[in-house]
């Protein structure tokens, strides 16, 4: 149903393929954070039971992440982004397309307008401009 009423969305140009997969990855998006809404994770659950007993639920560890695990993710994850925002953006355009909507240099050529052979030669570029601006962060943070 979804692919039905995202048909009018589709441009001419734009390669059926990718198009498709979009789609459903946003399908798979939308039905991700509709579950981990209702999640219940361990450390929730009452650990005491009407007697006042602890219940065997206090003996099964939280399998979630712990809090300094969460924060330092979110910090790398808002510095990869800051790195990719600051490349060139017909380096930061294939990076993109490559990481987050999953397609092959191929499909990325024929987005974009240029020859495969030169979207792996801009996605090699950027992954090297990356490590040095990444690296340059990681020096000004631990200074």
């Amino acid at each position: 149903m979804r692919f039905y009423t995202s048909l009018p969305k589709l441009g001419t140009g734009e390669p059926f393929k990718s198009w498709l997969f979009q789609v459903a990855r946003n399908c798979c998006v939308d039905e991700l954070r509709r579950r981990h809404r209702y999640a219940i994770h361990f450390s929730q659950l009452e650990v005491e039971n009407c007697d006042g007993e602890l219940s065997a639920l206090s003996d099964i560890p939280d399998p979630g992440p712990l809090p300094e695990e969460l924060m330092e993710r979110h910090d790398l994850q808002l510095h990869l982004q800051q790195a990719i925002e600051s490349l060139p953006p017909k380096f930061r355009s294939v990076v993109v397309l490559r990481y987050a909507s999953q397609l092959s240099f191929s499909e990325i050529g024929k987005v974009l307008c240029m020859p495969e052979a030169t979207a792996k030669t801009y996605f090699h570029r950027a992954k090297v401009l990356l490590r040095k601006i990444l690296g340059a962060q990681a020096q000004t943070t631990y200074v």
